[in-house]
């Protein structure tokens, strides 16, 4: 009867610990998102920034004469 009860309990355990696996993935993959739009956000105002400088009209000068 020990055994069955210990198999019981390892299967219990077992699910648990796939539920918490499940979890954070979830919470990983919604991190992850929004890493995604920080990025975004940080590149679009990165270029933003070097656009409205004089260092960006010199770097369109550039790639537009290189590129």
């Amino acid at each position: 009867m020990a055994k069955k009860e210990t198999k019981e309990e390892l299967r219990e355990e077992i699910e648990i610990l796939k539920l918490q696996i499940k979890a954070k993935n979830s919470e990983i993959e919604d991190l992850r998102k929004e890493l995604n739009e920080i990025h975004a956000s940080i590149s679009y105002r990165l270029g933003r920034w070097i656009a409205e400088t004089r260092i960006g009209g010199w770097l369109k000068k550039v790639l537009r004469k290189y590129v």
